[in-house]
């Protein structure tokens, strides 16, 4: 199962998360639904994130960070999980892929625990602070803090190691393009042979309508895959390539859980996913929900390609 975590950047989205936290705080838990959204959700140092469960296409989790660049710290809270949706890893994930957004930002996470959960944050790698615990709406409370840096963490899914999750995030800066590039190398030169000008010298990539895709193993905090999306809104098209998972970090179910997350980022501005799939590799894509669009094959560099696509609505 692969839960991919997004920030919220749409009025709707926004509301999907007001609606989670009204079901999991008010209606299960019975917090006063008044107190739930407060001053700070409409700041503009919140980000709002929201973790949608792939396989049933459905948003089941949500958190909160309140940025404080400043003092370097970001405050987490309004962490939850739909009832439905728990024991599947989702807790932890949905922390990872907040914690992962704002490190850079920020030396330490902390976080406001209901005392009953404080196992929880420990086995994410949070630590209680002395301070006294406190009540919020009568419910036991305690301060827990954990390093920007700390990749420690003692949390032990019940699932396969093939389905830990793999966190998706888009490139945003120049190092983490040189990491994407990195990745790319490893692949297409140095693997499977690919002429150096060609990976590395594509003018798509500087294009302002490219976005760029890392994948990062959340069990070793190294990214270990590589995707690349050509937007076109006007056609209301996107084309996915340099779609590469390192091939020691292969059979863990990460190729797909890439393709989710970098769908996922653009479904909603385009009608349809295309590809150019190299032949023999067209099984995985399928596995996707891709078809061929003919039997035609051409040559890229000496290698069989067809091309292959994808309602984004599926």
């Amino acid at each position: 199962m692969t839960l991919v975590v997004t920030p919220v950047t749409t009025p709707e989205d926004f509301q999907e998360a007001k609606a989670i936290r009204l079901r999991v705080f008010h209606e299960e838990q019975g917090f006063d639904p008044v107190l739930e959204f407060d001053e700070h959700d409409d700041e503009p140092t919140t980000i709002h994130f929201l973790g949608k469960d792939v396989e049933q296409d459905k948003f089941v989790a949500v958190g909160r960070v309140l940025l404080d660049v400043t003092n370097r710290t970001a405050k987490i809270g309004r962490v939850a999980v739909l009832s439905e949706c728990r024991g599947k890893s989702y807790g932890a994930a949905l922390m990872r892929g907040m914690e992962h957004d704002v490190r850079d930002r920020v030396d330490r996470f902390k976080l406001s625990a209901q005392l009953d959960k404080r196992g929880f944050y420990e086995k994410c790698g949070y630590e209680r602070t002395p301070d006294e615990i406190h009540l919020d709406e009568g419910v036991p409370h305690c301060w827990m803090v954990k390093s920007s840096n700390s990749t420690t963490s003692q949390f032990a899914p019940t699932q396969a190691k093939q389905d830990m999750p793999l966190i998706v995030t888009v490139v945003t800066t120049p190092a983490e393009m040189q990491q994407a590039m990195a990745l790319r190398r490893r692949v297409f030169i140095d693997e499977q042979g690919f002429r150096e000008a060609v990976e590395t010298e594509d003018p798509n990539d500087d294009k302002p309508t490219t976005i760029n895709f890392l994948g990062k193993d959340s069990d070793t905090d190294e990214y270990v895959a590589v995707a690349r999306c050509l937007l076109d809104e006007p056609n209301r098209k996107a084309k996915f390539g340099r779609v590469a998972v390192l091939s020691e970090c292969r059979g863990k179910n990460f190729g797909v859980q890439l393709m989710n997350g970098i769908e996922e980022h653009v479904r909603n501005r385009v009608d349809k996913f295309v590809l150019s799939s190299q032949y023999g590799r067209e099984g995985f894509y399928e596995k996707c929900g891709y078809r061929c669009l003919s039997d035609e094959i051409y040559l890229e560099e000496g290698a069989k390609h067809c091309w292959m696509e994808k309602p984004a609505t599926c």
